[in-house]
């Protein structure tokens, strides 16, 4: 039989998990049915005892009245699923569940990281079935990502939990009462010869949460060529046991991630062992090592993540983390020491440009004063200077006149002691004595015509 997740139109609108070839009869999710899918992005899948489980990302309907949140899924169905009658789920599938994987840093408030980005084959790790899942941040948040492990009985027993339910479009979603969920159970598998298994409809619930196990790092993804959106995709991942590292596969390159960083636990019993990583021991010697293969020294560890409260606090961890820092990273002490130097270097160049503005203003302020001075110097002597014109002026009219208005002294008055205030005007010259029919030089009356416009 063939098990696919994928979109079965050009539009990727329909999305749908398929089961073709083989005896059984072809079944299919329902369609255009927000509760089943919600514009979901499939990762991967697995076959796992009676079950395939499928790994993708999808809008999670039960915060909608929130916003939209992205979160990752494992949905699973059974492989001996036929399907319902003509009436209810007809070539659809009856054993659908799905539930939340929870990748976050554990805390009184969790970080989550909610994009699954890639997801492992099933690995043997200490004897159990995992698989490992990439994670990262949603693009408009903090950007991080991590390695989560999940347990496969842990998955399966998480399907065996409570469901939940949405009573209406516009009502959250809501612990179902154990009373209320239908016999035998939604998504058991059918045993040879038994019915098919119908319930209240897969739409109306939901498996609760799976959480990961064994997560302690906060690696970032490794960048490789002009970090564009689609070269920050990955294609693949797999798990080197022999050198205890992750191998990621982007489109420009191949990436080689540690599973494990010990060392930041290092000096700290409760750190160690509340990281919970399964190749992190803490030793006798109080050291925090990373575990070889078929390790030969003694060491402590907590995978299944009992009390650590009675180990006391820490002391000494964020120096060591400022010291002992990975390639390629800059260390909060340098960040800091080059913020105080930037600021110093701006005050400096500030104040030294404050004061060459201030003495500029000055210089050119002093320099308009000595130019006003200097103007109204100036103008004193040319008010003397007409003042003196004026009296020239007066001394002239108390001079006998011509018959035209003229002083009788005119010819003896130089071109310097004239005043165009006491000049005569036209209206005070008779035609006739404008006209000069001699020559230039035997006309008196034009040489002063001539010595007034000069």
């Amino acid at each position: 039989m063939l098990f696919t997740a994928t979109v079965t139109d050009f539009l990727a609108i329909d999305a749908v998990i398929y089961r073709s070839l083989g005896d059984s009869p072809t079944l299919r999710t329902v369609k255009h049915d927000s509760k089943w899918f919600k514009e979901p992005y499939f990762v991967h899948a697995v076959e796992w005892r009676s079950h395939v489980y499928f790994f993708f990302r999808e809008i999670a309907m039960e915060f909608n009245y929130l916003e939209k949140v992205v979160v990752s899924r494992v949905a699973r169905v059974c492989k001996n699923d036929m399907g319902g009658s003509q009436r209810v789920l007809e070539k659809q599938w009856t054993s659908f569940l799905k539930a939340r994987l929870n990748c976050s840093v554990p805390g009184d408030s969790h970080f989550y990281f909610n994009v699954i980005q890639a997801v492992t084959d099933i690995l043997e790790l200490d004897g159990r079935p995992v698989v490992l899942a990439v994670f990262s941040t949603p693009t408009n948040s903090i950007p991080g990502s991590a390695v989560c492990a999940f347990d496969m009985t842990q998955v399966a027993a998480v399907f065996e939990g409570r469901f939940r339910e949405q009573k209406s479009p516009e009502s959250i979603w809501t612990p179902v009462p154990e009373d209320m969920v239908p016999k035998p159970r939604p998504g058991c598998c059918a045993s040879p010869g038994m019915q098919n298994l119908l319930w209240t409809g897969p739409g109306s619930v939901e498996g609760p949460v799976a959480q990961g196990w064994g997560y302690d790092e906060l690696c970032p993804v490794p960048r490789c060529g002009r970090d564009t959106e689609d070269e920050r995709r990955l294609l693949g991942l797999e798990l080197d046991k022999a050198a205890g590292s992750l191998l990621l596969a982007f489109p420009p390159c191949v990436a080689r991630v540690p599973v494990a960083r010990c060392q930041q636990h290092s000096g700290c019993m409760k750190n160690c062992l509340g990281s919970r990583d399964p190749y992190c021991g803490w030793t006798p010697e109080g050291s925090c090592i990373f575990l070889e293969p078929s390790p030969r020294v003694a060491f402590e560890q907590d995978i299944a993540g009992g009390s650590t409260s009675h180990l006391g606090e820490c002391e000494g961890l964020v120096t060591e983390s400022f010291v002992d820092e990975p390639d390629g990273l800059v260390s909060v002490n340098l960040l800091v020491i080059s913020s105080v130097a930037a600021f110093v270097i701006g005050a400096v160049i500030s104040g030294f440009s404050v004061c060459w503005f201030i003495g500029h203003r000055d210089r050119k302020e002093l320099a308009r004063r000595k130019d006003k001075e200097t103007i109204l110097a100036h103008s004193e002597s040319v008010v003397s200077v007409s003042r003196l014109g004026e009296r020239r002026a007066r001394g002239a009219l108390l001079a006998p006149l011509m018959p035209n208005g003229w002083p009788k002294e005119l010819g003896k008055v130089t071109q310097h002691d004239l005043d165009s205030g006491v000049l005569p005007t036209p209206e005070q010259t008779p035609l006739q004595q404008k006209r000069c029919p001699g020559a230039l030089q035997n006309c008196t009356w034009e040489q002063s015509h001539n010595i007034i416009n000069a």
